[in-house]
């Protein structure tokens, strides 16, 4: 009896086996900005560069005091337009599917390749009169 019990187990683990099972993986994508603040007056102007993934969206929360030169890209210009002690946030955005081939353009820095998410990261910026 003891025999067949365990020739049982075997071939339930075995199946198992043959037939695969999901399991969590280790593999994970950070995206993150350089600089991570910046300080600037009306006329100056900063690069941000993105790393981590390809496929960049950038965008800003206020449009009235800065502009970027692109929206797209691995890096954007930051330019003050306004000179008030305003602060914004600059954010990259990258959308990174299951499979892990990226298709187009948020959560914060890091994303379980196995699973479709938009993973963002951000940068500070800090405006002087």
């Amino acid at each position: 009896m003891a025999m067949k019990t365990l020739f049982c187990m075997i071939l339930a683990v075995v199946a198992v086996a043959l037939a695969g099972c999901e399991t969590e993986s280790s593999d994970q994508i950070s995206i993150s900005i350089s600089p991570s603040h910046a300080s600037l007056r009306k006329g100056e102007s900063v690069t941000f560069t993105a790393s981590g993934w390809k496929d960049y969206t950038w965008a800003i929360t206020d449009k009235t005091i800065g502009v970027l030169s692109t929206t797209k890209g691995s890096s954007t210009v930051y330019t003050a337009i306004k000179g008030s002690a305003d602060s914004q946030i600059l954010v990259v955005t990258v959308n990174i599917p299951a499979d892990g081939i990226n298709t187009d353009a948020s959560t914060n820095g890091v994303v379980d390749v196995n699973s479709s998410q938009l993973v963002n990261a951000q940068a500070v910026i800090t405006h002087n009169p």
